[in-house]
């Protein structure tokens, strides 16, 4: 049985200091030593690459939160029977399956680092795309962590009034910029300093050895508002307290599905159904008030205090969608104002005629960081070394370098490399730049650090090589060789004895090079013991009364 604590050893903001010590220092219980249900082996060891085309499979096919067995089947890599199979199991008695408790335990069991994992489900349910989680989004990913894995191990859950104390507390502890919001790096730390059984589940199916994430992890992404993200919440809730409210839910679903299945092709119904998807698509449902069930009035005291402390904390930031005007020429010749809103992209930058990656700007900040030396500039003597092995280059490198130190500063930045390289670059797009390149210096960097230690302590822990010496037996035989090169018995060789010997499978140049590899002293002489190295290994050591013998 492990417990998810959520102790402080001080108060570094002072948002706690209302709190009663022992909410401060509330644990949640759940095991995490209970072995996988056998028939859900199939959910482990994925690669995050696969649950990713999962989730974007889900987000083109519905708006709503939860999945039926149909559409698992489609979205899954398994076969229908299969994966049908697996929803029973999963879900048990129900027929409805929450979207989050999946990917939440794909990647919890995925076969890579516990620093990528978080990463991954911290882009996952950043679900109003504006690089932060919020306390909604938050309490959706501490219930679809430990719900799923509950599920997944057959364990007893928590109960829920438990897990939204322990989330509202782990925002208060963990949002130290007291800006309402947390970064990734606020995540890492409170699940590194003060949560070793959050990060015990997290590198429980984690491999010894470094696994090579790619850091796009999704091209285009469907975004949610901050009251969408709270109307979901409140549906997963309601979902998982009221057996009822599941079983609405999915006789909606089930209507939505064969109104979309009788429609035809040509139709006047076909147009007024796919409006009205598109409608229902662009949020979600809302949500039939029903009756709360009782609440312990304790649970309901605690709960009042923690959101009083998280009203005291939160700072209101407002934030403005700017949604991109066209004018669209209509057939009398005269334009229309027409409002797109924006796609938003995870982790892409969209610039004219070129998408860029995360990937590919961890590139070029590789590069541009092996230029420069890691600091931070190129200056003109590090631009034309890093050309020295190109001459066709040459002549052009003192004008390219002017082209990119348009200012004459006498040195180039990373920033205006990437403005050089791709001029519809933005102030904001760079600064978006600027910020995914800190995150990873500030959060993967100790992760290598790590795995390069690892891997000093395998290197250190490996068996020294066993010594081979080589025996007086094969050392007279060589001084035979010895005396068969050396026919005037002068104590040495020389190239032109060499040359005489090795008359058959080699040129009068290899003699030479292998002569002159040699003969370390270079004075023309080749001893007993040059000999030796030549015919034998470098790892032969030769016994101290062989060489006194001979």
């Amino acid at each position: 049985m492990g417990s998810v604590s959520s102790h402080s050893t001080q108060d570094e903001n002072g948002n706690l200091s209302s709190l009663p010590m022992h909410l401060r220092k509330m644990e949640l219980k759940f095991d995490i030593s209970r072995e996988v249900d056998p028939a859900l082996k199939q959910l482990l060891y994925w690669s995050l690459s696969e649950i990713r085309a999962v989730y974007e499979q889900f987000q083109r096919r519905t708006s709503l939160p939860f999945i039926d067995k149909s559409l698992f089947c489609k979205i899954v890599p398994f076969s229908r029977p299969n994966a049908g199979y697996i929803f029973d199991n999963f879900c048990r008695k129900s027929k409805l399956l929450s979207i989050y408790e999946l990917i939440c335990v794909l990647t919890i069991c995925s076969y890579t680092q516990h620093i990528h994992k978080i990463h991954f489900l911290y882009i996952v349910f950043d679900l109003d795309c504006n690089g932060n989680i919020s306390l909604n989004e938050l309490l959706i990913i501490i219930k679809s962590i430990i719900i799923g894995y509950c599920k997944l191990t057959n364990a007893e859950l928590p109960p829920y009034v438990q897990l939204e104390k322990f989330a509202k507390l782990m925002f208060l502890k963990s949002d130290i910029q007291v800006d309402n919001q947390l970064e990734l790096s606020e995540i890492i730390e409170w699940l590194e300093k003060e949560n070793d059984i959050g990060k015990d589940l997290f590198t429980l199916y984690e491999p010894k050895q470094k696994v090579q994430e790619p850091f796009e992890v999704f091209k285009s992404f469907k975004p949610y508002s901050e009251q969408e993200a709270a109307e979901m919440l409140e549906m997963i809730t309601k979902a998982n307290k009221n057996e009822y409210f599941m079983k609405s839910l999915n006789e909606k679903l089930n209507q939505k599905y064969q109104e979309s299945y009788k429609a035809t092709t040509k139709s006047v119904r076909q147009l007024q159904i796919r409006s009205k998807q598109s409608a229902s698509h662009s949020s979600l449902p809302k949500i039939a008030t029903q009756a709360k069930p009782q609440i312990l009035d304790d649970d309901i005291d605690e709960l009042q205090i923690l959101e009083k402390a998280i009203g005291d904390h939160s700072r209101k930031i407002q934030r403005y969608d700017s949604p991109t005007i066209r004018f669209v020429t209509q057939r009398d010749g005269t334009s229309r104002r027409v409002i797109v809103p924006n796609k938003i992209m995870k982790n892409i930058i969209i610039t004219k005629g070129c998408t860029l990656t995360r990937n590919e700007i961890f590139k070029l900040k590789s590069y541009f960081d092996s230029l420069s030396d890691k600091n931070q500039v190129i200056q003109v003597k590090e631009f034309t070394k890093s050309f020295q092995n190109k001459p066709h280059m040459k002549r052009v490198t003192a004008s390219l370098y002017n082209y990119l130190d348009s200012k004459q500063r006498g040195f180039v930045t990373f920033d205006e490399l990437m403005l050089k390289l791709y001029p519809s670059l933005t102030q904001e797009q760079l600064k978006i730049i600027n910020q995914w390149i800190q995150q990873y210096n500030e959060v993967f960097a100790k992760s290598s650090k790590e795995s390069l230690e690892m891997e000093f302590l395998r290197v250190e822990k490996q068996p020294a090589k066993r010594k081979r010496i080589l025996p007086k037996q094969s050392m007279i035989r060589v001084k035979q060789l010895f005396n068969l090169i050396d026919q005037d018995g002068k104590g040495y060789i020389s190239i032109e004895d060499m040359k005489k010997t090795f008359t058959y499978g080699f040129t009068e140049k290899e003699v030479e090079n292998l002569f002159q590899q040699h003969d370390n002293d270079k004075d023309g002489r080749l001893s007993m013991d040059d000999l030796v190295r030549i015919i034998l290994p470098p790892d032969y050591e030769i016994e101290e009364e062989t060489e006194d013998n001979s």
